[in-house]
């Protein structure tokens, strides 16, 4: 374990060596503050759970959080220090759970930043602060699924534009796909399980709950598959690489 956050330390002492972090940490709070007063009516709604910040987190987390992770493995083949790194007598395991876990937490230090912005609100609106605080922890579990399926999709390129712009795509579509229509034909062939696959995929479906303090297993499950199954297909990608 101490191999991965040495790893994720020095990964994250990258990020603020040059200026992309600031501003990245700066556009994300101009947004989402943008979007909570002027997109999402934060005086018009009922907002004791804070639903107009985290309704439009997906879509703010879909385009700046590719940039954080587009770097993860593009930059390292770019530049040809890929085959160099996997000669050090490290696991592939460790590698790209320490670059995925220098990711996630810079992610998670961009939410951070609007705590105060939650605290100003409760003397507003009064929270229901069990409520924002479970959706809080939602939000973290939803970065981290961003940024393992970013993660892997920069292992499969040598170019960060084409990362970040394949990052995005790929985002979009699994915020917005309704997935029901692609199972009609599978939930025919096994009607016993018509009402199983009823929205097992989408992720607009597991979010909604998640930020209503709605928080189940299911949605543990969702998320927390995606992460496993992304990093262990970019565990496998970066072994292919190397062979």
């Amino acid at each position: 374990m101490s191999v991965v956050l040495t790893i994720a330390s020095k990964e994250i002492h990258g990020y603020f060596k040059s200026y992309m972090a600031y501003i990245l940490l700066g556009v994300y709070l101009l947004i989402s503050m943008g979007a909570v007063f002027y997109s999402a009516y934060f005086f018009e709604y009922n907002n004791r759970n804070l639903i107009s910040f985290f309704i439009y987190q997906p879509n703010i987390l879909n385009i700046l959080l590719p940039a954080v992770t587009m770097k993860v493995w593009a930059e390292e083949k770019r530049y040809g220090t890929l085959e160099f790194l996997l000669t050090q007598p490290v696991s592939y395991k460790k590698l790209v759970l320490g670059k995925f876990l220098a990711a996630w937490s810079f992610s998670v230090l961009m939410l951070l930043m609007t705590i105060p912005f939650a605290v100003y609100s409760n003397f507003l609106i009064s929270l229901d602060l069990e409520n924002v605080c479970a959706a809080y922890v939602a939000e973290i579990i939803v970065m981290g699924a961003f940024c393992a399926l970013g993660c892997l999709i920069s292992a499969c390129n040598s170019n960060v534009i084409i990362a970040y712009l394949t990052t995005v795509l790929g985002g979009w579509i699994w915020q917005n796909v309704n997935f029901n229509t692609i199972l009609y034909y599978f939930k025919n062939l096994f009607p016993m399980l018509k009402s199983r696959l009823d929205g097992v995929l989408n992720f607009s479906e597991y979010y909604q709950q998640m930020i209503q303090g709605q928080m189940g297993i299911e949605t543990i499950v969702y998320f927390g598959g995606i992460i496993f199954f992304a990093l262990w297909l970019n565990i496998i990608i970066i072994g292919w690489r190397k062979g």
